[in-house]
This record gives structure tokens, sequence and C-alpha cells, in this order.
């Protein structure tokens, strides 16, 4: 998680401060300074830290920079002078913070460490672009919401070593990958890998719940390959000493890992006394249970890939394969 200074006062502090909220994400946390408590809104997440005080304290501001190790500092202040001393006191401390501070006078700093942005226009867009974990948005494309969405695929994501063709498109498209400085031909066949970048379009809240879910790295099995367990059996060729003991692995996985859903596929119900006992024990040992019988027989490799998109359960999740089949 990185940690981001926000100190804030003036005409757009408000604006700015809701922006930030609005495309809250759980990589990051902030600490926010600011004077006037008209700049506050009703939502306050619990990633954000608040302190109220004249920044141009330097003692106080010291505190805030002593606390945590901060990996991008904000600035938003309504007076050139405020502006002024609040730099000077952060490169006092702490001298190779980036600063990325919003200039309404024209100041000239020639500091590597200090971004300078000019203007209100750019200021809900580049400055916040430019903070850690934020998405990179089309703000003046169609209905101007952000229904186009740049995300770099992450190591450790849900998402990486996934063929495109196992992931569910719902409201949102991936139209374009670039991998190194290539544009590569997005087709079902091709497999996302970690530092990939992807154009999606979509809904614009929509976008942004795929961002997150990209974005979170579970660093567990069996993510990346997908959030469930599946266990598939056979009841024609397999004993019920073998399916019981499937079943009794299956669901000490799933307590152990804590995944969402426990996927049981039955094909083959020849054995129905022991086909109802399952269903109906496992009701209450499994809290996330869905439980589904194949009735058509339409074979092992048509049920597992419909299923590996319907349920998540990427490629190397937990199957149980027919026994000689």
């Amino acid at each position: 998680m990185k940690k981001i200074l926000v100190i804030l006062d003036g005409i757009v502090a408000k604006k700015l401060l809701s922006r930030i909220i609005e495309s809250n994400v759980i990589e990051n946390s902030y600490d926010v300074i600011y004077v006037n408590d008209a700049i506050l809104g009703k939502l306050r997440p619990s990633n954000f830290t608040f302190y109220k005080f004249d920044p141009t304290s330097k003692s106080k501001l010291s505190m805030v920079l002593d606390k945590d190790t901060h990996a991008e500092v904000l600035i938003a202040l309504n007076s050139k002078d405020e502006m002024l001393n609040v730099i000077k006191n952060i490169k006092d401390q702490k001298r190779t913070l980036n600063m990325n501070i919003l200039d309404y006078w024209g100041l000239e700093i020639e500091d590597p460490y200090v971004n300078i942005y000019q203007g209100i226009d750019v200021l809900a867009n580049g400055m916040l672009e430019k903070l850690p974990n934020i998405p990179i948005v089309a703000q003046n494309i169609g209905l101007r919401q952000g229904e186009i969405m740049e995300i770099r695929i992450p190591f450790g994501s849900t998402y990486a070593y996934r063929y495109l063709g196992s992931i569910e498109q719902k409201d949102w498209k991936i139209f374009a990958l670039y991998r190194g400085d290539q544009l590569i031909n997005v087709k079902p066949s091709l497999i996302l890998k970690p530092n990939d970048t992807i154009l999606i379009i979509g809904k614009a809240k929509v976008l942004m719940q795929v961002y997150n879910a990209i974005r979170r790295t579970q660093g567990q099995f069996p993510r990346p390959f997908g959030a469930n367990i599946y266990l598939y059996l056979d009841l024609y060729v397999q004993k019920e000493k073998e399916v019981i003991k499937a079943i009794n692995e299956a669901i000490e996985l799933d307590k152990r890992l804590k995944n969402k859903k426990l996927i049981i596929k039955i094909t083959r119900p020849s054995n129905v006394s022991m086909m109802n006992r399952i269903k109906y024990e496992l009701k209450d040992l499994v809290e996330n249970l869905i439980f589904e019988i194949d009735y058509s027989n339409a074979g092992f490799s048509k049920i597992i890939k419909s299923d590996i998109k319907k349920y998540d359960v990427g490629d190397f999740n937990m199957v149980f394969p027919v026994r000689g089949g």
C-alpha cells in the first residue's frame, strides 16, 4: 500500500478531494491536511486520515511527515506565499519526496522532485493520474464519463497468465493490448502477462470495478488462475470411496483457502443414493456451495471448458478427471 500526502485549501480543494475519494483504490492510503471543514464531503473512507491545521506550520507538518513514509505529495493551496512555504518545509525534511503542485501564479521552481500543474482545467485529470495506482481514463471521449481506461497488469494479478477468452467481459471489452512498445493483436487465445497494458471500453462504473479486480493481488492458490475451487465427479466410473475422499479434500481446501465458492459438478449420476447423500450432507458443511448435475453426458472437455468461464475456476484449479478416462 502506498501512502499519499494531500495538502488542500482554496477554491479547488473540495472538488479535488471529492475526485480523489471517487477514484479511491485499496492500494493507496491518504493523509489529508486541510484548513476549512467546508471541503469535506459525507464520504470518509477508512483508508483516509484527516488532519485539520495550517499546513505552513512546520512543526505540525513534520509530525505528519514523520508518521509515515509517503510516496507522493499533492498540494493545492490558495496563496503563493503559503505554497512556497509548504514546499520549503517539506524539502527541508524530505528532500527527495515527489510533489505535485497546482500553480496559479507562474511559479519558477527548478527541482526534479516538484511537478508543476498550471490551471484548474488540468487539476482533476493530470494531477490525479500522476498519483500511484490511479486508473488513467479518457475524459473527453464519448459521454466524457471515462468510458475508456488504460490498465497495467501487475505481478500477482488475478488476471495475469489468463487467456482473454476465459475472461468474462460483460458491459466492458478489451480492445487493445500493449506488450512493451508493441501493439498486440487481441484474440481469445492470447494470454495476459504481467506488465502488459490493456485498453478497455465500457460503462464508467463497470470499468472502475474491472480496474480494482485487475489490480488486486492475492498471492495464493488458486489465484491468479481463478477465484473458486471446482470438483468434477463421474459417478459412473468412480467408486463411492473415491468420491467421498475427493469431496472431503475439496472441503478442507476450501476452508483453508477461504475461496468464494466450491463448485461440485456431477456427471453420469448412475448412483442415485450416493448423489442425494452428497447433495444434502454438503449443505450443512459448505456455506458457498454450488451443486450441479449434468444429465446430458456432454463429456469432460465440453463441461470443463464451459464451467471455467461460468464459475471463474481457471485452467489450473482443482479438477478430478474420470478414472481411466
